[in-house]
């Protein structure tokens, strides 16, 4: 069994607050608000380094296939925002970060909890598989 650790520094943002609805010809599309898309471009920089970093140590091939287990600590700068739809925000950014193929191989959540840090608000991540 295998056990990695990701940190997304920066303030959480939930995916399904605030969405836009965009048109392009005579289709409307819904498409997630801009300050999702900023922390999702953000984080996933430092996901691809940690992600190099375990290629090149252990050799660990991404993207994972494996079913997994996610653990996260949400550290929020304020109280605002749920549990459920952090977790939402962060599998997808794992996903498109090229950590997992497809968010559904995260089959499990084990010990997911919201925090408070008001000076270094961040997402921590454990994958187990």
């Amino acid at each position: 069994m295998n056990t990695i650790s990701f940190v997304i520094p920066g303030v959480p943002i939930t995916k399904k607050n605030h969405n836009r609805r965009i048109q392009r010809g005579k289709r409307v599309f819904t498409v997630p608000s801009e300050a999702y898309e900023k922390w999702n471009k953000a984080a996933i920089e430092p996901l691809r380094s940690k992600m190099a970093e375990w290629t090149s140590t252990i050799g660990l091939a991404f993207p994972l296939t494996a079913e997994m287990t996610m653990s996260c600590t949400v550290y929020r700068g304020a109280r605002r925002g749920d549990l459920v739809n952090y977790i939402q925000a962060i599998q997808d950014t794992l996903q498109d970060a090229g950590v997992v193929e497809d968010d559904k191989f995260i089959v499990r959540l084990d010990d997911c909890v919201l925090g408070l840090d008001y000076e270094h608000p961040r997402v921590v991540i454990e994958l187990t598989f």
